[in-house]
């Protein structure tokens, strides 16, 4: 037998009389924003969900609609946020296959791009010390542990460094081109 304490069940109550008077209204008011009855159910479900972790914690809030309809809000944006991502990685991963089918037919070997990715790893925006143990890793596939010890630092502060080094590469849209002679210096 499970007891509840006092919190808990005024809490749950709450969230009964919430979704048995406003379910129907906090439903059509998300659908009617987002056109999507199924998204709009999914989130709100999803916001009861949090209300019956956090209320018996933190109380009943004195607006809960408000409360239920903020959360489903965010967790609509936040799906919405995901699907975009996803969409325009599907687009990527097309465009990438397309790209591969495409040199598969027309080479005899597939296309070796590793020259570009040098250069992409010693590019001056990337931090001098980062540079090569970034060629060891992405060019030649060495983990980071080994890469550390022959460096003399801590794994972690190795993996930091590279990780690092990748998001300069991708925030600064270096691009992945062998450089003109005269931009060699």
């Amino acid at each position: 037998m499970i007891l509840f304490s006092m919190s808990e069940s005024a809490a749950h109550a709450a969230i009964e009389t919430v979704a048995r008077d406003s379910y129907g209204r906090l439903i059509a008011y998300l659908a009617a924003r987002s056109g999507d009855v199924a998204g709009a159910e999914d989130a709100l479900g999803d916001a009861f969900v949090a209300a019956l972790k956090r209320w018996p914690a933190e109380g009943v809030p004195e607006k809960p609609e408000a409360w239920l309809l903020h959360v489903a809000r965010n967790r609509m944006i936040d799906a919405s946020r995901r699907k975009q991502v996803r969409q325009k990685s599907e687009q990527f991963l097309q465009q990438i296959t397309e790209e591969a089918q495409t040199a598969a037919k027309t080479h005899e070997y597939f296309p070796d791009e590793r020259l570009k990715l040098l250069f992409v790893c010693a590019h001056p925006a990337i931090d001098p010390p980062a540079r090569t143990p970034l060629m060891l890793q992405a060019v030649l596939g060495i983990d980071a542990a080994r890469i550390a010890s022959a460096f003399l630092v801590s794994p972690a502060a190795m993996s930091q460094r590279l990780v690092r080094a990748k998001i300069k590469i991708h925030d600064a849209a270096i691009p992945f081109r062998v450089p003109e002679r005269a931009e060699w210096n």
